[in-house]
């Protein structure tokens, strides 16, 4: 999940210097035990100071759900200002009051290309300010991971409010694993149009799909989008050819190794495609466990 954890404690900050210093020029993703560290505040914003340029993903990963205080998690996002990604699941964001994770959210410095965000209850019926909480993500991350929170289970109404509310900017989506099957036609299809309409990229793994045609209509409303990954739904390699084949923006050809049941990422590719050189697109940044 990240290239190097870096252990807090019993270690006088001139040990962690060191050790941050001595970092292969490889290690490009840094995971810190946060929330159990006995550190002062103050303490943990100098050691993200002394985190690399090299780094560009921070992991920040409770060890227990929702166990980060949230004004010590938001001094720790206001201290990152080089690093690119920032890994913030199972924080249980969907649990917490609106305006302490806005506060968070807000504290993202604009350098963040990628967030990720599983795993924070947003499904929870607790959670009715989802709209706000998106709204407060920093127009500068086109890439956001929203997989594995349970968003089926809220009201369409919600989520179109919530989905509208995120920025044109965005360009990569991942709302892997939230039970979208439980919606209908008209409702998959009401919310793919309430997504930010230059999406390039989303990511639909693993969320029990098995019509074909559904899905045809739903991605009908995203003519910008050049990519989408089906993988982990119960899809045939038929079903999965007719879906790519509807859509005006999708490649001609399918990776047939890639199939429902080869445990690879499916995913369809735009003609003319010329995003793998594009210096912004990160490869499959957000790990799943």
């Amino acid at each position: 999940m990240y290239d190097y954890l870096l252990n807090l404690e019993n270690k006088t900050m001139e040990e962690l210097r060191l050790e941050l210093n001595s970092l292969k020029i490889d290690a490009k993703s840094i995971g810190l035990n946060i929330d159990d560290c006995q550190r002062p505040t103050s303490e943990l914003c100098q050691v993200i100071g002394l985190i690399p340029n090299t780094v560009d993903t921070i992991f920040l990963r409770a060890s227990s759900p929702g166990s980060l205080a949230n004004d010590r998690l938001t001094a720790i996002m206001k201290a990152i200002n080089s690093a690119s990604g920032i890994d913030l699941r199972s924080n249980n964001f969907g649990n917490k009051r609106p305006y302490d994770v806005v506060k968070t959210l807000k504290a993202t410095s604009e350098n963040v290309l990628i967030l990720n965000l599983r795993s924070n209850n947003f499904g929870s019926p607790r959670c009715t300010e989802f709209a706000v909480m998106l709204d407060a993500i920093q127009e500068s991350v086109i890439y956001l991971c929203l997989s594995v929170n349970r968003l089926g289970y809220k009201t369409t109404p919600e989520l179109i409010l919530a989905f509208n509310s995120l920025k044109e900017s965005l360009k990569t989506l991942d709302l892997s694993g939230n039970f979208f099957d439980t919606k209908t036609v008209k409702e998959l299809t009401e919310l793919c149009a309430a997504l930010p309409k230059g999406l390039e990229r989303l990511i639909l793994r693993s969320n029990g799909f098995k019509s074909s045609a559904d899905l045809i209509t739903a991605l009908a409303v995203l003519p910008s989008v050049v990519k989408v990954d089906l993988s982990g739904n119960e899809l045939s390699l038929s079903a999965l050819e007719e879906i790519y084949a509807s859509h005006p923006n999708l490649k001609e050809s399918i990776n047939i190794k890639s199939t429902p049941n080869s445990g690879r990422p499916l995913q369809f590719f735009a003609k003319n495609d010329t995003t793998s050189q594009d210096s912004t697109v990160v490869k499959d940044p957000i790990a799943q466990p």
